[in-house]
C-alpha cells in the first residue's frame, strides 16, 4: 500500500474512532440526553448503558486499527510482487 494512502487510512480511522468513543463516553454519562429522536415513542427510556459500553469498545478498536497504520514501518510486512 502506498504510504500516503497508508497514512490517510490511518488518519481518518483514528479520528472516527476517537470522535465515536468520545459520543459513547457522553452516552454513558448522559443517556437520556444522547438518545436518537424515536418519532413513535419520543419520550421513552434511553438505550441500556451496556449499548455505549459496546460503542466504545468498537469505536476503540477502529481508533486503534488506525493508530497501528500510521505507525508501521514502510518496508515491515510488504512484499515486492
Amino acid at each position: 500500500m502506498n504510504m500516503v494512502l497508508r497514512y490517510i487510512i490511518g488518519s481518518l480511522l483514528a479520528l472516527v474512532g476517537v470522535v465515536f468513543f468520545l459520543i459513547s463516553v457522553i452516552a454513558l454519562v448522559d443517556p437520556v440526553g444522547t438518545q436518537m429522536a424515536d418519532d413513535t415513542n419520543p419520550f421513552g427510556p434511553p438505550p441500556p448503558w451496556y449499548a455505549a459500553v459496546i460503542g466504545g469498545i468498537l469505536s476503540a478498536g477502529i481508533a486503534t486499527g488506525g493508530v497501528l497504520l500510521l505507525r508501521r514501518r514502510a518496508g515491515s510486512g510488504e512484499r515486492a510482487v
